[in-house]
């Protein structure tokens, strides 16, 4: 398992307690849910499914008890207390679900960037007369460090503990769920089955994908003087007319003096 991060680290005492005396109520149904959203999210290795829900039980349980102390010191007995009783409980319980989203929205990004330089490294492989296993080892070997490369290292490892490449590759894509390795999986699984050369359909593929990755660039590149305008029009103006008008202000009142 990956280490736990410091905070987390100093509280796990009491996410082990509600694991020993709560774990035996959670449904399997919910279990096998959250088992996918960590899955995606890349969290698989960072704590089991179960623990994740019971470190949401504990900070429910921890939400829950600093609003009843604030509730009654700054409001005593009054209707307001569930007010806030509720909200600090939704919050405490709900808070770990964006938190695992953005962890899942940054892997899935890492993966469509790095993802141009996988296929081609494929293509030029199978161009040149290599097989497709050889082709996404050569990518492990001399790829760039990222998620993607992980990923891939871990194709290799189910093919070599048995498992077939295409069971290897549709797990692949089930557990990343990004849009272009379920694309370059179908392409592999397509061509296998209608006996088509790889290396001509993932030359189209790859030429496609440095298309929509220039079209997205330029499309950033467009935004970006948009997304300019509310820091220029709430920090930058006011603070110029600010420098510039403090002198004149103090020359003003200088002078009615």
């Amino acid at each position: 398992m990956d280490p736990l991060p410091p905070l987390l680290k100093k509280v796990w005492r009491g996410v082990l307690f509600f694991d020993f005396y709560f774990g035996t109520y959670l449904s399997e149904a919910r279990l096998l849910k959250r088992k996918q959203k960590l899955n995606v999210a890349g969290l698989e290795y960072f704590m089991t499914t179960p623990r994740n829900l019971r470190c949401a039980i504990f900070s429910l349980a921890i939400a829950l008890f600093l609003g009843v102390l604030v509730s009654f010191l700054a409001f005593g007995i009054s209707y307001k207390v569930l007010y806030v009783f509720s909200v600090l409980g939704l919050i405490g319980w709900l808070y770990r679900l964006p938190w695992i989203k953005g962890q899942q929205k940054r892997r899935n990004l890492e993966i469509s960037r790095y993802f141009p330089s996988f296929v081609n490294i494929v293509t030029l492989c199978c161009e040149c007369g290599l097989t497709l296993n050889t082709a996404i080892m050569n990518f492990c070997e001399r790829g760039s460090p990222c998620i993607l490369r992980q990923e891939i290292e871990r194709v290799v490892r189910d093919m070599k503990t048995g498992a077939g490449r295409v069971e290897a590759l549709e797990k692949f894509a089930q557990r990343t769920r990004n849009l272009d390795i379920k694309r370059f999986v179908g392409i592999v699984l397509e061509c296998e089955k209608l006996g088509v050369r790889l290396g001509p359909t993932l030359r189209k593929f790859s030429e496609q994908k440095r298309t929509e990755h220039f079209q997205c660039t330029e499309k950033l590149a467009m935004e970006a003087p948009m997304k300019m305008i509310a820091p220029l029009i709430l920090c930058m103006f006011p603070i110029t007319f600010i420098i510039i008008a403090f002198p004149i202000v103090i020359t003003i009142l200088i002078n009615f003096k």
